[in-house]
């Protein structure tokens, strides 16, 4: 779930650098942001379910990022969220419920025949499982 503000906080210390100077080195991934950012591509097919190659664009967004990484000989140490913590649990509550009204949001908005207006909401009510 992340640290609230992390980057805010860090962006005096950050330095803009090229990945090829990782060369040689292990660097750790957070898997679930890459594959939210992934699933944005696909939203509407992942929470309609529907077949098809487009549903799994998310996978050809993550493995590229993978795969750039290992053209700059970079080894990447891909990190999975944890187990269920009990202490996050009104956060990860808000944030289903707030997905179901984006979900429900987006069905309407498509009923309407608004695919742009869906399409957004879809991208906010997409969500990474394990499964992914």
């Amino acid at each position: 779930m992340g640290i609230k503000d992390l980057l805010r906080f860090m962006k005096p210390y950050i330095l803009p650098i090229h990945i090829q100077k990782y060369a040689g080195k292990r660097v750790g991934i957070d898997a679930y942001s890459w594959l939210h950012k992934g699933a944005y591509s696909c939203s509407m097919e992942l929470c309609l379910d529907t077949d098809g190659k487009k549903k799994l664009r998310y996978i050809d967004y993550f493995m590229h990022r993978i795969n750039l990484l290992q053209h700059y000989e970079i080894i990447p140490i891909v990190v999975l969220d944890g187990g269920h913590m009990p202490c996050k649990a009104a956060t990860g509550d808000e944030r289903q419920r707030k997905r179901k009204a984006n979900f429900d949001a987006a069905m309407a908005k498509l009923k309407e025949g608004n695919v742009g207006a869906a399409t957004e909401l879809f991208q906010r009510a997409v969500s990474v499982t394990s499964s992914m």
